[in-house]
Order: C-alpha cells, then structure tokens, then sequence
C-alpha cells in the first residue's frame, strides 16, 4: 500500500482549509535604551546630594554599568515610560565586583549602590545634567564624560 494518496488527500484538505488573517503585534522591545541615554559614558559627580567622584554610570542593550567608585556594577535596566509615564525607569537587581577599597571610595560606593536601585525616573536638565530620581527627590546626578 502506497502513502502518496493519503499524503495527497492531506495536501487537498490543507488547501480549502480557510486562512484566518490575524492582526500583526509588533512586540515591544525591553532592551532598548532611550536615545538620550545611549551612548557614551555618564560621569556621577553626586549621589544622594554628596560628591561621587569616579563613579560611571553606562547604558546599553537593556543594562546598566560603569564602575561605582572602587568596583564595576552591572544590572537590568527597563524604560517603562511609554506603558505608565515618561521619564521611568527600572533598575536592578545590581551586581558589584567585591574588591575592599580605602575610604571614602567605599563610602560613596555604598551609597551608590544604595541609591541606583531606588531610582523611578530620569530626566534632562537644560544643561544637559542626568537627574535620577526616587520617591523623594533627585538621586543621583551625571553628567556625560569627555571625548
């Protein structure tokens, strides 16, 4: 017995089977980074309204790194702005290399760290500052690095 017929009959079927057309979801892409924010590397010159000296902060592919004053940081970073308000922002769970540094680097670390994850949105100052901020008000503050 031959399998070509039951295979052709298969073919028949298929063919005056009616396609249904369904709407085209373009999905939604959670990696991207907001233009503004792509790019070159951010310099943090106050964190939490104190001095933050080399502290990086850079945005790429659905991440946050850079280095927090002592050791390099990476985490997750969403920009829900569209779906809920313009400016949010998501980040973290933030994950740091674990090197002891000398104070203040340690210090400011720590309240970098401490800061990053509570950040909600982001804005742009006329003079071109990142302002992060949290429930209570402005975070963190960069601004971007020479070229």
């Amino acid at each position: 017995m031959s399998i070509w017929p039951t295979a052709a009959a298969v073919l028949v079927l298929a063919a005056c089977t009616p396609v249904r057309e369904e709407a085209v979801v373009t999905p939604k892409v959670e990696g991207a980074v907001p233009g503004a924010l792509a790019g070159p590397e951010w310099e943090v010159f106050e964190v939490a309204g104190e001095p933050a000296p080399q502290v990086t902060m850079q945005f790429a592919a659905g991440r946050i790194f850079g280095k927090g004053g002592c050791n390099r940081y990476t985490g997750p970073v969403r920009f829900p702005g569209g779906d809920r308000r313009e400016g949010a922002i998501e980040v973290g769970p933030v994950a740091m290399t674990m090197m002891a540094c000398p104070e203040p680097a340690m210090a400011v670390e720590q309240r970098f760290a401490k800061a990053l994850e509570q950040v909600q949105t982001y804005a742009l100052a006329a003079d071109g500052t990142l302002v992060l901020s949290g429930a209570e008000g402005p975070l963190l503050r960069a601004r971007r690095a020479a070229t």
